[in-house]
């Protein structure tokens, strides 16, 4: 069903497909995934929807996904993501949402994703991350956000996710990455030294991932903070 032009799909169209366990729809012209589109797929592990022009998903439109595992929505034009979208993908590990034109992250945003251990964000328009938007994600370990538009971010959006992470992370201008990343290194620095979080980062170039594990002495910190601001 890939590479026509389908537009939408009405809802409970798939029950007679109960055991698909694999739908790729890439490349279409479906707009809005809406309530109950996917309902009696309960075997499917990936749904590729990537390449659509996709811009609004419907609070319940994976209602029945039970076991999908791997969602691909990358490329495609949404515009928001409703809190509790996917709450009833509770199997999912991997998430692809890059590529849209997301502005900002809810609180919730992700509920439900308990399983979630890998979610793509880059090259969205994503401004703000409220507090308490990845705090559902509790086995993730990569996480990319970088080429969106964060002027500001609190780092404890960070503290509850599992440890090692990876975090991609930087904005479209470049000498702007640089200073954050430094401020967030001083940041964890900081908080290290109070004893109040245990785990660290390396940083080994600007538009890498920042891989953050309990290991790094405080020297290790000021080399790598001088050599990231220049001094």
């Amino acid at each position: 069903m890939f590479n026509n032009s389908i537009t939408h799909f009405p809802a409970g169209v798939f029950s007679p497909l109960a055991l698909c366990d694999f739908l790729n729809l890439y490349n279409n012209e479906i707009s809005v995934i809406y309530n109950n589109t996917f309902s009696g797929l309960n075997y499917l592990q990936t749904l590729q929807m990537s390449d659509n022009n996709i811009s609004r998903i419907e609070l319940g439109a994976f209602i029945g996904l039970n076991n999908l595992e791997t969602l691909s929505l990358y490329n495609n034009s949404i515009t928001h993501l409703l809190a509790g979208v996917f709450s009833s993908l509770s199997q999912c590990t991997a998430l692809w949402l890059n590529d849209n034109k997301i502005p900002e992250i809810v609180n919730n945003a992700f509920l439900g994703l308990s399983s979630l251990q890998q979610v793509w964000l880059q090259n969205n328009q994503i401004s703000v991350i409220e507090n308490g938007a990845f705090s559902w994600l509790t086995r993730l370990w990569s996480l990319h956000i970088y080429g969106n538009y964060l002027g500001s971010i609190s780092f404890h959006l960070f503290l509850d996710l599992p440890r090692p992470l990876e975090l991609s992370l930087s904005n479209p201008q470049s000498d702007r990455s640089v200073l954050w990343q430094c401020e967030m290194l001083c940041w964890l620095k900081n908080e290290e030294a109070t004893g109040s979080i245990e785990w660290y980062t390396e940083w080994y170039e600007w538009q890498d991932p920042i891989i953050f594990k309990p290991e790094c002495s405080l020297g290790e910190w000021d080399n790598l903070g001088q050599s990231l601001s220049g001094t």
